[in-house]
């Protein structure tokens, strides 16, 4: 008899190799239409056995609440992959509860989706088990996703294979060969299977036999390995298992330069979403063979948040979506040869990081988190040339003058996404680099002592700041501060909220601001000073600062002060400045400017104003506007 090992093994880490992955995440916009992407990434170096990158086609379908298929909305998508990467959109009603499958699958593959008149019915059919073995195309993934209703929210959607995947592998293929035994083909039998699959229930149903015919033995890759051992990967194939999980007799024959092998095993048990190895010695020694379970093996294929973003042990950090965990974040950073992104656990990290020029690096929070999961507690800095990614992270530095986030040099781009800033400093964007920023809180919130504390800090030629969908915060001091040095740069803040003592703070030259769509309030709750030392507004254009233009649309700003202190809505400084303005809603309380809402801090300033009688409201409950 001959010896084997069988065991049921991972379909869904595939013995820790490569896999495509699924990133199903439903983006609305304004009018109620949604698009899902959804994300199957090629290979990485080391490609798994059936990694998923043959499913090049998707079909989506669309029911209503109830279930029943909308056909006033073209309820089925059929779309291609391009790049591992598809989406399809759907106009729909804003509050109304959806529900949706989805199917992928290979060109040209053996089966065929119907949709059905409800999601109970929405199945797909297998045409035949004759296909030669080893077709890779034959691999498929699906997914339900119920009650799903319009709306901004996140929502994670796993896509799962319908099949259980069966392979043979042999350890022997040496010492065949030096028998004068090599193999070249290979075939499978399986003695039942199922025909149907039903993407709402996920059982298979019908009854069919596999009989596969000869195809030349897998090439790429030529191993399969098995708890640490590898193997010469002779058979894969799929199949549809009656009711999910079934004990099957298989049988493989492997064409070799002589009398052809043939290899029986009974009673193999098999389960949908699972992978079973045959292995052993195929060709030469006769024993029994015995069965291992694994124990770990009911997970599903892809487990990976709607971001697309792996879940990692809480204070480890994890290589890519498939790579290995390390302990700290200095040692994923360090073997990360390949450039992927670098995915942290719950917990704090008090690395130091700076990013050399020339160099990239992608840090993200894992899966399932957010910036109030994973901190990091030391400066994050470039270098010019440099290119750094932050997504779901939040980062604070505690010493005295330092920024979270440097951004510096040109040539230098800086992305932050769901990031959040707590320290001193927010972000430093100097010496023409080009920071974006959205869906983050950038915060200066600690006490900086003598140095004033800025959330945003923009300085010299060429840098470009762009803000979307954030909150730029400093109660303290400056929300937005300009050096001396800032000379020709440009930021433009969009659908933001902007909190601070001074909502811009500038002593450059030749620098534009745009702001639209934003929420802004500029509060001074500095310590009284007789003196007027710290009298200030909600724009601050200092002594010498020349030049400027300013650039307010479809805005609101709040003024106060909650001292006594006077808080004016712009102090004028400097020459040649521009303010343009529409649509803007001013409201200043408590002021304590006896009704003034423009101070001068330089005698000499030279200013034009572009406002219309929409930029106005309440200063200290009289109403005023700049038509006049």
């Amino acid at each position: 008899m001959k010896k084997f090992l069988f065991l049921g093994a991972l379909a869904a880490l595939l013995l820790g190799t490569a896999s495509c992955s699924n990133d199903m995440e439903p983006v609305m916009t304004g009018d109620g239409t949604v698009t899902f992407k959804v994300d199957l990434p090629g290979a990485i170096d080391s490609r798994a056995i059936a990694d998923g990158t043959t499913a090049t086609k998707l079909e989506v379908a669309c029911y209503d609440a109830s279930g029943n298929i909308l056909a006033d909305i073209q309820p089925t998508v059929k779309t291609d992959f391009v790049n591992c990467e598809a989406t399809v959109t759907y106009k729909l009603v804003k509050g109304q509860k959806y529900n949706f499958s989805f199917f992928a699958h290979a060109d040209g593959a053996p089966y065929t989706f119907v949709p059905g008149t409800t999601l109970d019915n929405c199945q797909f059919t297998v045409n035949n088990y004759t296909d030669p073995c080893n077709a890779e195309n034959r691999d498929a993934f699906y997914a339900v996703l119920e009650n799903y209703e319009v709306s901004a929210a996140e929502t994670t959607v796993t896509l799962y294979r319908p099949f259980a995947q069966l392979n043979f592998g042999a350890d022997d293929l040496a010492a065949a060969a030096a028998a004068g035994i090599v193999p070249s083909q290979s075939k499978v039998t399986v003695s039942n299977a199922a025909t149907t699959f039903n993407l709402k229930s996920g059982e298979s149903t019908g009854e069919a036999a596999v009989a596969y015919t000869l195809a030349d033995l897998p090439s790429d890759p030529s191993t399969l390995t098995v708890e640490g051992t590898s193997y010469a990967w002779m058979e894969m194939c799929y199949f549809l298992v009656p009711g999910n999980e079934a004990n099957v007799d298989v049988e493989m024959t492997v064409k070799t330069n002589g009398d052809n092998v043939v290899v029986p095993v009974t009673n193999v048990p098999v389960k949908k979403n699972h992978r079973t190895n045959i292995v052993g010695s195929l060709f030469t020694q006769d024993a029994n063979f015995r069965i291992i379970i694994d124990q770990n093996f009911d997970l599903p294929d892809y487990d990976i948040d709607a971001l697309g973003r792996p879940y990692v042990t809480d204070g480890k950090v994890k290589v890519g979506q498939y790579g290995e965990e390390y302990n700290t974040l200095a040692e994923a950073i360090a073997a990360n040869t390949n450039g992927e992104t670098i995915y942290l656990g719950k917990g704090t990290y008090d690395d130091a990081i700076t990013v050399a020029g020339g160099e990239s690096l992608s840090l993200a929070s894992a899966g399932g988190l957010t910036a109030n999961d994973v901190t990091i507690t030391n400066p994050v800095n470039t270098e010019a040339g440099a290119t750094l990614e932050l997504t779901n992270v939040k980062v604070t530095s505690d010493a005295a003058g330092t920024a979270s986030v440097l951004a510096e040099g040109e040539g230098t781009k800086v992305v932050l996404d769901g990031v959040e800033t707590s320290g001193r400093r927010g972000v430093n964007a100097f010496d023409g680099a080009e920071v974006i920023i959205k869906n983050s809180k950038i915060n200066a919130e600690i006490e900086d002592g003598s140095n004033y504390n800025r959330a945003l800090n923009i300085a010299d030629a060429g840098t470009k700041v762009t803000v979307e969908n954030s909150e730029i915060r400093c109660d303290t001091h400056y929300a937005i501060n300009y050096p001396s040095s800032a000379d020709g740069t440009e930021l433009t803040l969009t659908n933001c909220n902007i909190i601070g003592w001074a909502i811009v703070n500038i002593w450059g030259d030749n620098n534009t601001i745009t702001i639209e769509n934003c929420n802004m309030s500029s509060i001074n709750s500095a310590t009284y000073n007789a003196d007027g030392w710290n009298n200030f507004a909600a724009v601050v254009t200092n002594a010498d600062a020349d030049n400027n233009t300013f650039n307010i649309t479809n805005s609101k700003l709040n003024v106060k002060s909650t001292t006594g202190n006077k808080q004016y809505l712009m102090l004028l400084g400097g020459h040649n400045n521009v303010y343009n303005g529409a649509n803007i809603n001013i409201v200043g309380e408590s002021t304590n400017t006896n009704g003034y809402i423009l101070g001068l801090n330089q005698t000499g300033a030279t200013y034009t104003f572009n406002f219309d009688n929409t930029v106005g409201g309440t200063w200290d409950g009289e109403s005023f506007d700049f038509g006049d």
